[in-house]
């Protein structure tokens, strides 16, 4: 591994030489005769900020042929080069803003540069009455590499987290407990502008706030640059921050039905020189379910159990950020942020069995579980970006530091009786004492060898710390004490460090642009359980390729083929032996000697504009070896045991096609459907049948304007029966509403919203084992209100963040 980083390092410090040498050599030589350069600059007219990936296409003036064509980068920036000597007619066009034509460019032997300086694109605005009218964004954004969700035009998630915005996208499924999964997978990294989230998966994503985010990213097929971890891909996160050299900032409280409450605030200084952000939210969800579950047990006893879950959760977030601009080369970014959760549950349930052939129960038992769960973490980050050579090449270091505490108290208390009038009760305690200590350093180079012609490369490290102390206590009633259960207590240090190297170039072929790249992650794993003193570890080298390529077909369609190679590696909780939940009919615990699945992902994605319509299409193929699955097996006791085993083999091919349509300027709908087949290979050995079935879900927003001021949104999301290893999740629907209220010129915005208006959101999930059979039937909270206040001074809005950049293309 050593050899492969200074092997990197060499390569990365020769191009750098290279750079400073050569690209002066570049700088001073003449153009050829007859060839000129136009440049310019694309901005948003409203706001003064940068456009990205906004379409440049020269014409020539005489028969309007197209001469050359480009997109933006980052800064909004083009240059088009190799222009002979005439007169053209420059177009700039992007989705949700007018077009633009620059007539008489001119190339002359006297004058071969040309540069339009600052261009600015007004907004697509829609007429709704003769004083009014308003520039719409648009829902979802197709680039290159990933699609992206703009939170301001998705009003229900006003008030609410990134869950709630994500779940109206196609890719994106939300089970019963509010867990999120990306193509079927729970499997994805999430990352807070470009950088890993101290929490991941769902909880990190409950974490945020929606009133702070600007967009999300949702990238299926990163490239090599990006951590291979996570085999749906990343969610990224890019919150709201300021781009005006002036004070800024935003306030949001709210309050829902059933003892919810959140607000937040962000405020922003920017001067000549210096960035400061301020930031923090609190918020409070109450979260109730109605449970049923009837279990057979095949020539024993049937099971019916009932139960209600209250889930308490208090979230407190605050971060501070520090931009230092030495100079155009020279930037410093200085991050930090506390955080504190407490989540308190509680389930009553009430179990009977009957014996097999009676219709009378000859037992019941009552079982009341609470469980107070906290973290509290504190996240630092430092970024540090040198520019050589304006444009040409940089050189880009990060490190993160994290340290996160998890205690949690359990408390079960299980009372049973019997038909012949005998009783019995138990009362266990379980203590978990968990901290976690991680940190990354990450350094990149970048060489811009030529006009879409680049080549980077860099190396990572992820360090990954985890303690865990596990006391388990049962209550003697003899004696009136507490006595350590030795069978469920306790103890184990847990290492994953991840060092990887990574190179990827680009270019453009015969009017195809592409990326090709290659990772390569070494995983040391090890886990000491000390308890029993035994060890179990993992150290291998995994190679990770991906391969980008787009076509712009014209100026109003394009195509895309992406492919990478994805890993979930498992987490301490799925490797750790002992069992960690217990009672009478459920028992849960880990397999030590797990190992990473992988998935190949292949994409191929269609875009296309027409009248008042903009089309997409995404189709994938998801190959999963491997696969970790939490399995349903029956002991001899009845117990129902969940373990986690490599048994899922799985293909899925889809498609997602949505669309935004505009039928007048008062309303609109943006409906969208995904349509699947999945496949899963048997192994009876583990009791799964082999699967290969379609499905489909579908989505629908719809958005009317009754002026620049108000507006009312209607959400459905429709998922028919869905098959999983062990059985299926019967059909369910989840429908809302949401109304916003703008007041005083938009400084202040009121938001009215309502989640599962209806009822019809109940999840059936069946599942079948050998020698048992299980239905369960979750009924949340209905219906859900959420009332939002937003107060805006000095236009608070998201500043570019040159210091993360998640593109794996530089343009179409």
């Amino acid at each position: 591994m050593k050899k492969i980083y200074i092997l990197l390092l060499l390569t990365v410090f020769s191009f750098n030489v290279s750079a400073q040498t050569g690209q002066q050599l570049a700088l001073n030589t003449t153009k050829p005769a007859n060839q000129g350069i136009v440049t310019g600059k694309i901005l948003d007219a409203s706001s003064n900020s940068p456009i990205e990936y906004a379409s440049v296409i020269l014409l020539s003036k005489q028969n309007s042929q197209m001469v050359s064509g480009i997109a933006t980068d980052k800064n909004g920036e083009f240059a088009l080069r190799g222009i002979p000597t005439g007169t053209y007619i420059l177009n700039v066009t992007f989705v949700g803003f007018k077009k633009k034509d620059l007539t008489d460019v001119e190339i002359t032997e006297s004058n071969p540069v040309v540069n339009l300086k600052e261009i600015k694109l007004q907004s697509d605005a829609v007429q709704l009455k003769e004083s009014e009218v308003v520039g719409e964004r648009s829902a979802v954004e197709f680039k290159i590499d990933k699609k992206v969700v703009n939170v301001s035009q998705n009003l229900a998630a006003t008030g609410g987290t990134a869950v709630d915005v994500l779940q109206s996208q196609p890719s994106i499924q939300v089970d019963a407990n509010g867990n999120l999964t990306l193509r079927g997978s729970g499997s994805f990294t999430v990352m807070v502008d470009g950088r890993p989230s101290v929490l991941q998966g769902t909880d990190a994503l409950r974490q945020i706030p929606a009133n702070a985010i600007d967009n999300i990213e949702i990238i299926t097929n990163p490239s090599a640059k990006y951590d291979a971890e996570g085999t749906a891909g990343i969610i990224n996160i890019v919150t709201k921050k300021t781009n005006l050299t002036t004070t800024s900032g935003m306030v949001n409280s709210g309050v829902g039905s059933r003892d919810k409450y959140n607000g937040d605030f962000n405020f922003s200084y920017k001067s000549d020189g210096y960035n400061v952000t301020v930031g923090g939210d609190a918020r409070r969800n109450n979260f109730l379910q109605d449970i049923t579950i009837n279990r057979t047990q095949l020539n024993t006893t049937g099971i019916n159990s009932v139960a209600d879950l209250h889930q308490k959760r208090d979230a407190y977030n605050a971060r501070i950020g520090f931009d230092r601009y030495f100079s155009d080369k020279l930037t410093l970014g200085i991050n930090g942020s506390y955080g504190y959760v407490d989540m308190n549950m509680t389930v009553g349930t009430t179990n009977s069995s009957v014996p097999l052939g009676e219709t009378l129960p000859n037992k019941f038992t009552k079982t009341n579980d609470s469980n107070k769960m906290t973290a509290e973490y504190f996240n630092s980050s430092i970024n540090l970006t040198n520019v050589f050579v304006p444009k040409v090449n940089d050189l880009y270091f990060e490190a993160t530091f994290t340290k996160l505490r998890l205690p949690s108290n359990q408390l079960t208390n299980e009372n049973t009786s019997f038909s012949d009038g005998t009783t019995t009760s138990t009362l266990r305690g379980r203590e978990n004492n968990t901290s976690r200590i991680d940190s990354r350093v990450k350094l990149n180079y970048k060489h811009n060898l030529a006009e879409k012609n680049t080549f980077e490369a860099g190396l990572q490290t992820n360090l990954f710390f985890k303690d865990l102390e596990i006391i388990s206590r049962d209550f003697n009633n003899a004696s009136q004490q507490w006595l350590i259960n030795s069978g469920y207590s306790n103890n184990f240090d847990f290492r994953n460090n991840i060092y990887a190297a990574y190179t990827t170039y680009s270019d453009q072929l015969l009017g195809f642009e592409y990326q090709a790249g290659l990772r390569l992650e070494y995983t040391d794993r090890k886990l000491d359980q000390l308890t029993t003193k035994e060890s179990f570890g993992y150290q291998k080298l995994h190679l990770f390729p991906t391969l980008n390529i787009s076509k712009k077909i014209s100026d109003d369609q394009q195509l895309q083929f992406s492919y990478s190679r994805r890993i979930q590696r498992p987490f301490d909780g799925q490797l750790n032996p002992f069992t960690y939940f217990s009672d009478t009919y459920t028992s849960t615990g880990g397999n030590p000697y797990l190992l990473p699945s992988f998935t190949h992902s292949v994409e191929l994605n269609y875009q296309k504009s027409f009248t008042g319509v903009y089309l997409t299409t995404q189709t994938y193929l998801r190959k999963t070896e491997n696969g970790i699955e939490q399995l349903q097996t029956l002991d001899n006791s009845g117990r129902i045991n969940l373990i986690p085993q490599n048994v899922l083999n799985t293909t899925a091919v889809g498609a997602e096609i949505s669309a935004n349509i505009t039928f007048a300027p008062w309303f609109k709908m943006d409906p969208s459907v995904n349509l699947y087949n999945f496949n899963l290979q048997e192994k009876p050995e583990y009791g799964i049948t082999g699967q290969n079935r379609f499905s489909w879900d579908a989505r629908l927003n719809t958005t009317f304007m009754f002026s620049a001021a108000t507006r009312l949104q209607f959400f459905a999301n429709y998922f028919p029966n869905n098959v999983t290893s062990q059985g299926e999740i019967k059909t369910f629907m989840i429908i809302g509403a949401t109304v916003r209220q703008e007041l005083f010129d938009r400084s202040l915005i009121a938001t009215l919203s309502a989640q599962n208006l209806f009822g019809q959101t109940k999840y059936n999930i069946v599942s079948n084992g050998t020698g048992f059979t299980s239905n369960l039937n979750i009924r949340p909270e209905a219906p859900i209100f959420n009332l939002t206040l937003s107060y805006n001074f000095n236009n608070f809005k998201r500043r570019n963040n040159e210091q993360v950049d998640l593109n794996v293309n530089g343009g179409l």
